[in-house]
Parts: C-alpha cells; structure tokens; sequence
C-alpha cells in the first residue's frame, strides 16, 4: 500500500515537472521580445505611417429602389439584370387590371446606371410601395456604379484625426484582402444614428460616420461588400525612429540610452504602435539600447 502511494506521489511529480518543462518552452523560449537589454539598435532612417483602422460597407454612387406608385400588376419589365441603362429608359410599367386597355406609362431610370436587382416578375401584383429596400414589395433596383464609396464608423475618440483628402487603403476579405486606393471625401458632423449618444448611462461607444471614395479603377468590388480601412493619419518617410522600447520618459523629457552607457535627450515626431521619429538628439549610425527598467538605467 505505502510503496503504491510513492509510485502515485512519484508520478504527480514528473507530470508537474513535465508541465512546468512544456509550458517555459513555449511561453518563454519560443517568445521573441522586441529588445532585449543586452541587444543595441544602430539607428537608421525609416518610413513611418500612423494609421487608424475602422470597418465599413461599400456602397454605389447613387442608389434608386422602384417600387409600384400605385397598386396594380407587373405588366412589363423592360430590363434585364446587369443591363446597362441610360437617364429616361424605361424600366417597368404598372396597370391596374393586365386585361386593361389604359395606356401604359412605363416608370423609367432617374440617371444612368445598372440593374443590380429584380425581385418581382411580370404578372406579379404590387401594393403601392417607397424608394427603400426596407419595402418587401420593391420591384427592381438601379445603382450608378461609375463611382464605388464606402462608409466607415470613425470612433469618438479618433474622429477629430479624421480629415477630406486623408489617404486609405482599403482591403475587402471577399477579394483575397486585395488593397484598393482611397480617399476621405466626407466627414460627419453628427454621430450614426444608431448609436447618438444621448444617454450618459449608456455604453455604446458613440461612432460618427465618414465617407471613402475607392480611387482604384476597375476595383473588383461590389455595393454590400463588407472592408477593413486603414486610414492614413501621418506618413514620413526617411526620417530617423527607433522602437519605442528605447525611449525613456523622465520629468516629462525623453532619453535613449547610447551604447557607451549615457542617456541621450531626444525630442519626439510622429508614433506608431511600435516606432516613433526622433526628431533631435540621434543622427543614422548611432548605436542605442534598450531601457532596463529593473534598475532604471
């Protein structure tokens, strides 16, 4: 019985150990720090882009539901899915009885553009519907696709970064997260209206909208797609950075530590989440390490 248990005590040991042994080589062997104290970083020039990322919806240039002005029977529809169309074309025409003599006047294309939608087919009967899709019984769709946008909710906390002429770089997961061109042409005033703000007890964050022209032609992209932006706050190129692990900030000043052991005053540029631009106190060669915050030197 007792040489039992010291088996059993035995082989809690060598799993604990075991354990132990698994969890520092891949929690801390396989981790690769940024810097480590013994590591100097020789200083050179870089291109540093601070960016801020938001998720947003593409959408057409124009957009026009046709729905039924009055109710009544599908008598015509003149177009086809995909169809090109041109301003004054006729694209479907309502009578109230399909044995009706009445003359037909056809509702016909507000601007030109293309038939991305048909929902309803001839003969169907329609109730007198809106201009929203939000209308079950909406017949056909047009968008003008010359030009493709996007809207983007910009959080409170970046909004005032947010400018017209800002570039983005905009990536959509249903084209293999290819990059297209854009440029802010539109920034909000007012919050979504989904998400206003009102309450001081609420907490959803407050999100204000802004609007993305895709510069990139012939852009495979399509009205509905759901992209990542990446919106272009500051860029520099050629400018001397280092990782911000070697920046050391002391009575409001900031130093680097010089590889022979004395702190550098540095004054500070643009940052991103890993560099940040020194504009003053380095020149491209010089050799700095890291800050070891254990001793504070």
């Amino acid at each position: 019985m007792f040489s039992r248990i010291i088996k059993w005590l035995i082989t809690i040991i060598v799993l604990i150990a075991l354990g132990y042994g698994l969890y520092y080589y891949f929690a801390v062997k396989t981790s690769q720090p940024l810097a480590t104290a013994d590591t100097p970083y020789t200083v050179s020039k870089k291109t540093l882009v601070n960016k801020i990322s938001a998720s947003g919806v593409i959408s057409a240039n124009k957009e026009t539901v046709v729905a039924a002005p009055y109710a009544g029977y599908i008598q015509k529809i003149y177009v086809n899915l995909g169809q090109h169309v041109v301003q004054g074309d006729p694209l479907v025409s309502i009578v109230s009885s399909l044995q009706s003599p009445e003359k037909v006047y056809p509702i016909r294309a507000p601007y030109a553009g293309t038939v991305v939608y048909i929902k309803k087919s001839e003969g169907e009967y329609v109730t007198q519907g809106s201009g929203s899709t939000q209308n079950s019984d909406f017949i056909l769709k047009v968008d003008d696709l010359s030009k493709l946008y996007v809207t983007a909710d910009i959080a409170e906390s970046n909004i005032l970064q947010m400018k017209k002429g800002l570039k983005v770089m905009i990536k959509a997961s249903a084209n293999n997260n290819t990059s297209f061109d854009g440029v802010i042409t539109s920034v909000a005033l007012a919050p979504s209206p989904n998400n206003s703000g009102t309450s001081f007890n609420s907490t959803q964050q407050t999100t204000y909208p802004i609007r993305v022209l895709i510069t990139t032609k012939n852009a495979d992209l399509l009205p509905g797609m759901n992209v990542v932006c990446d919106i272009y706050i500051d860029e520099k190129q050629d400018v001397i950075a280092l990782p911000k692990q070697y920046i050391r900030i002391q009575d409001g000043h900031n130093y680097v530590k010089l590889s022979n052991g004395k702190m550098q005053e540095v004054s500070l540029g643009i940052q991103t989440t890993q560099d940040v631009e020194i504009t003053k106190g380095l020149t491209v060669g010089d050799q700095v390490e890291p800050i070891d915050y254990f001793s504070g030197v």
